[in-house]
């Protein structure tokens, strides 16, 4: 009888092969079939286990990481400070209805797109983790290139250095292209990138103080060159 019993058993091979096809069911939105909701529980919990279980990635500030992340903010704040005096040129000389509306909805714009999505969500948490990167034993080319180094401007993958010079060279082509414009065009364009501006800079020193409280880097890739 208990050769009869053990042969209606499975295999330990077969059970963890189950597993890992419900846990593959599972990451792909596939409903696990019935009888496999054991199976399922137990494998889940296993990748969940095995997430948690990562090692974090340690946040300590040195003088190089903190130089790294305030020339940054410096660097944003020199852009508000270019574009405030016409920024605030409307509350001084006026707008008619429509003016004021595209003021508004202006600032909105360039506080969702520029500062949560373009910084807060991509730019700042990557200036924060390389900036942790940098201590005592860097090259002491970064050290001191901290600010340029935090925006990945080199020692970055191919990719990301594309990314960064690009952004940079768009940027001041806009910058002198707004220039150009008459009031109150530039005035609500200006307005706009300084509320934009001014949200990444928060967002930056809250994801860096953060990051010193908790002891751990942002989850982000340094995009770091391989070696």
């Amino acid at each position: 009888s208990v050769c009869r019993r053990s042969a209606h058993l499975p295999s330990r091979a077969h059970q963890r092969g189950a597993r890992r096809s419900v846990a593959h069911e599972a990451m792909d939105g596939k409903p696990a079939a019935p009888g496999r909701g054991v199976a399922s529980v137990g494998s889940m919990g296993i990748l969940q286990l095995a997430q948690q279980s990562r090692p974090p990635v340690g946040a300590r500030a040195s003088v190089a990481s903190v130089w790294g992340v305030l020339g940054v903010m410096v660097l944003l704040g020199g852009g508000v400070k270019g574009c405030l005096p016409e920024a605030v040129q409307p509350f001084r000389k006026g707008l008619t209805p429509l003016g004021w509306a595209a003021y508004a909805v202006t600032a909105a714009f360039f506080a969702y797109a520029k500062g949560y999505r373009g910084f807060q969500r991509r730019f700042s948490p990557l200036v924060v983790r390389r900036s942790l990167l940098l201590d005592i034993n860097s090259p002491v080319l970064r050290q001191v290139l901290a600010p340029v180094y935090a925006m990945a401007f080199f020692h970055a993958t191919h990719k990301r250095k594309v990314v960064s010079w690009s952004l940079a060279v768009v940027m001041a082509a806009i910058v002198v292209c707004v220039k150009r414009l008459p009031y109150p065009q530039r005035s609500i364009l200006d307005g706009g990138v300084c509320v934009g501006l001014s949200w990444s800079i928060g967002a930056t020193a809250a994801i860096f103080l953060r990051s010193l409280r908790t002891g751990r880097a942002p989850d982000t890739d340094p995009c770091l060159p391989e070696a």
